[in-house]
């Protein structure tokens, strides 16, 4: 039992894990084409699993391994199961050529991303006279639009592993154009804020005058007005607004809801209506339920 075990006897272990890994992967590859398996994954969880695949005959060889990935999960287009395949074949690569009488050895991964490309490098210390063989899975890497590079950087190798990421479709967000017709500077100030809280886009004018401008010229999907201001009321600028754009997309801002005026344009004509004091919950409430009905039109 305590005999030393021969190397040559490891080897063959090791051999043998190689065989049935590959065949392994090789049926859940097959399988996975039968049922359409997707053809994008996350590389950190099959990084984990090679390295527990190979756990014992790094650890029968004094070989450590430390990985370093990022927060995020990285996902890459590709073979998720030919992939796996591959990066076992390259730590097999490592181990069988790590020699019995070394000391302890450090394999250093590092797991990075540029704009479209996914990087793994394997920083690592060989024996001298001894030769990588990683034309295997150089093939099925490349058969995967990636590519995989061996350098020397004074006694320390790299293999440097480059996979394409997959690219996740950014939805745009369409901003609704908000235009705020109010005297008072502090009202126009709190709307201001309310509305870059939400990420809208934001007009604020003084003027009546400006405001119908502005309805002409930015086509705005809210208009919030005054009720009370000078030279044009908001009640009159509704009117001249109606002949500009949707009614529905008009709103008074008032503190006499229940005025005869403002309650004919409710009932009546469809205008909205926003009681002050004005609160950000209120506001918030009143622009989701304006998306609400435009996302169901």
């Amino acid at each position: 039992i305590s005999a030393p075990v021969p190397e040559a006897y490891r080897l063959q272990q090791l051999a043998d894990l190689l065989e049935t890994s590959v065949y392994c992967t090789k049926i859940l590859s097959d399988k996975g084409r039968e049922t359409g398996m997707d053809n994008s994954f996350n590389i950190q969880e099959v990084l984990k699993r090679v390295i527990d695949l190979v756990d014992y005959q790094m650890r029968i060889r004094n070989i450590s391994v430390y990985l370093n990935t990022k927060d995020r999960e990285i996902r890459v287009k590709g073979d998720q199961q030919n992939i796996l395949r591959a990066l076992l074949y390259i730590f097999m690569e490592i181990i069988k050529l790590r020699k019995k009488e070394d000391d302890v050895h450090i394999i250093h991964i590092n797991l990075d991303t540029t704009d479209e490309m996914a990087k793994i490098e394997l920083s690592f210390t060989l024996s001298r006279d001894t030769i990588l063989s990683l034309s295997y899975a150089n093939n099925i890497i490349i058969h995967n639009n990636g590519r995989v590079v061996l350098s020397e950087h004074g006694q320390q190798s790299c293999i440097t592993i480059e996979m394409p990421l997959e690219v996740v479709p950014k939805l745009q967000k369409k901003r609704l154009r908000i235009l705020v017709i109010d005297d008072d500077p502090l009202i126009r100030d709190l709307f201001g804020d309310f509305i870059e809280m939400l990420g809208e886009e934001c007009y604020l004018t003084d003027s009546p005058k400006e405001g119908l401008e502005l309805i002409e010229k930015v086509k705005p999907d809210l208009v919030f007005v005054d009720y009370r201001m000078p030279k044009m009321n908001g009640i009159q600028f509704v009117y001249e607004a109606m002949k500009l754009t949707e009614r529905e997309k008009l709103c008074i801002l008032t503190g006499e809801a229940s005025s005869c005026e403002i309650e004919e344009l409710k009932t009546e004509k469809g205008i909205k209506v926003l009681e002050k004091p004005i609160t950000f919950a209120k506001f918030k409430d009143l622009l989701g339920a304006i998306k609400k009905d435009k996302c169901t039109m």
